[in-house]
């Protein structure tokens, strides 16, 4: 299964197109796990440990 974090100035229109194609991949929006305010480099550990999940 593919994971993605995406940012919470990513295009929610890509994002729903992509589910419609490809529903097994899991994609996490930084607003819905409340990393809206944090920079870039914690989200990237988060990343990480959704990859490991």
């Amino acid at each position: 299964m593919l994971r993605l974090l995406a940012d919470e100035n990513f295009n929610n229109q890509i994002v729903r197109g992509i589910l419609r194609q490809r529903p097994e991949i899991d994609i996490v929006r930084v607003q819905d796990v409340g990393l809206s305010t944090t920079v870039d480099t914690p989200r990237t550990k988060v990343t990480g440990i959704l990859q490991t999940e």
